[in-house]
């Protein structure tokens, strides 16, 4: 009790009055220079090394996430419609995240009529984080008119991106031609950001080279939107191919686990096996999480570190 002044003087209980004597005697944290997560605490250094998983994730931020700057610091808000709950979930379970998990109903004139449920994180205080995210992957608050590309050379850690984004903003889809003759398969994206569509169709045309109509770069007026989309062969090949990325606890099944998909894609494998090819399994060992650090190890909840003079 020695190191506060006039102690006696603060009433007990008084959470005000007991900031106000730590202040006096410098142990009052600078809330600008030092942020802490004021409920729900995760690893707020995540992205500052990469693995293919926290690529995986980045892209999907980039879809579904939400950076917002507000009172000096910065949070990012993800919500996603609830029957693709597992992306939070691969959040909480990545990041170590203590807080609250959020269902609710939306009622916003692009819901459905009665309501779109969905699920919510929101992790606060993400400067760092978003520090490492603009480094990488360019990702920033306001992102709809202020997104690039990535900064990453590594092509799986691009690829994993890329499945990323397509689990938020993307189709996999296998339908019936317009004239209803036979079944094909298609994928498509779209975005807001026309430097990173265009990235896009230059890693998928790099990757997956032509095999029968070049696809193209379409600008939607009503929408402001750009759109790009593969079909047939060249999006069993790329689908087969993005598949064997060692994401498999973390991609919508929904999406690129379908029977029918599978099936289409097993049919052309059969026919035409030169054109399908595999990534290398050495390469993507050594771009995998070391012994699942990022989920195995607990991270204590956070303790704000005081040094106390001796007595």
């Amino acid at each position: 009790m020695a190191l506060f002044p006039r102690w006696e003087n603060i009433t007990r209980g008084s959470y005000r009055g007991f900031i106000r004597e730590c202040k006096k005697v410098g142990l009052k944290r600078d809330k600008y220079k030092d942020k802490v997560p004021y409920s729900g605490t995760y690893n707020q250094e995540y992205w500052k090394e990469l693995n293919i998983i926290k690529c995986y994730l980045a892209g999907n931020i980039a879809a579904d996430g939400c950076i917002m700057h507000k009172n000096n610091s910065k949070k990012l808000i993800l919500s996603v419609s609830i029957k693709d709950e597992v992306l939070i979930d691969s959040y909480i379970r990545e990041l170590n995240y203590k807080g609250t998990k959020i269902k609710d109903i939306c009622h916003g004139k692009f819901c459905q009529k009665g309501g779109s449920p969905y699920c919510r994180i929101t992790l606060n205080s993400f400067d760092e984080n978003a520090i490492y995210l603009k480094t990488h992957f360019n990702l920033e608050p306001q992102k709809t008119k202020r997104m690039g590309p990535p900064n990453v050379s590594n092509e799986y850690f691009n690829l994993a991106y890329l499945i990323g984004y397509i689990d938020g903003d993307g189709t996999i889809s296998c339908h019936k031609t317009q004239k209803g003759k036979f079944e094909t398969i298609s994928l498509s994206i779209i975005s807001c950001s026309e430097p990173l569509m265009k990235w896009i169709v230059d890693l998928v045309d790099k990757k997956f080279p032509v095999v029968n109509r070049k696809a193209k770069l379409r600008y939607r007026e009503r929408s402001h939107t750009w759109d790009y989309a593969i079909g047939g062969l060249r999006a069993a090949i790329a689908i087969n191919y993005l598949r064997q990325l060692p994401l498999q606890d973390f991609r919508l099944k929904r999406k690129w686990d379908n029977p029918n998909l599978l099936a289409w894609i097993e049919k052309r494998k059969i026919k035409y096996p030169e054109l399908f090819i595999n990534p290398d399994p050495v390469e993507l060992v050594k771009l995998m999480p070391m012994a699942r650090e990022s989920s195995s190890q607990e991270l204590p909840p956070y303790i704000p570190q005081i040094n106390l003079p001796l007595l």
